[in-house]
């Protein structure tokens, strides 16, 4: 990077510069020969996108790139399960799980109750934060965020929960996003 009066700006392994994708703060330090090391650990300096450009959609709404990536065609379903796991190619991308991998799957692995603390346990990429909602009723379901969590995060305590019944839903998005 480069600024007017403060030169060339190096972004090197010495100062550890960076990006937390979920929240896009920063953190560690970067080099200016004009200004020595540079914190970037202060509460204004963050990263956030205005706009995510997907690029091209293929006509089944994916992007050509990943289909391309992943198939070496746009001719696919959207709705298709290649490996039969269960989860749709749409499903895959939004997950960021690999189409091709049966056991590469977006899942809640496990619930645990114990007194009024609820714990939920799920499968997480590095490349997806991740959010949790609840319902105490699924007729009508009136789902709620309990809980946002960073990127490669697969586990999250609710504590105060007292409810007879209760169900959860683990959702995957990408960071950074507007």
């Amino acid at each position: 990077a480069w600024g007017a009066n403060v030169g060339w700006i190096a972004f090197e392994s010495t100062g550890a510069p960076k990006v937390d994708l979920a929240t896009g703060n920063l953190s560690g330090y970067v080099w200016s020969a004009n200004c020595g090391w540079i914190s970037l650990s202060n509460a204004v300096a963050r990263v956030q996108t205005d706009s995510i450009q997907q690029g091209t959609l293929a006509p089944n709404g994916l992007p050509i790139a990943w289909l391309l990536l992943n198939f070496g065609t746009t001719n696919i379903s959207a709705n298709a399960d290649p490996t039969g796991k269960g989860m749709t190619i749409t499903q895959d991308y939004l997950a960021g799980t690999d189409p091709n991998n049966s056991n590469d799957v977006f899942r809640i692995t496990s619930v645990a109750r114990a007194g009024d603390q609820t714990t939920l346990d799920w499968s997480s990429k590095s490349n997806r934060a991740y959010y949790v909602q609840f319902t105490p009723s699924l007729s009508p379901a009136s789902w709620t965020s309990v809980s946002t969590n960073g990127l490669d995060v697969s586990t999250v305590s609710l504590a105060g929960r007292t409810n007879t019944d209760e169900f959860y839903r683990v959702g995957a998005f990408r960071p950074l996003g507007p």
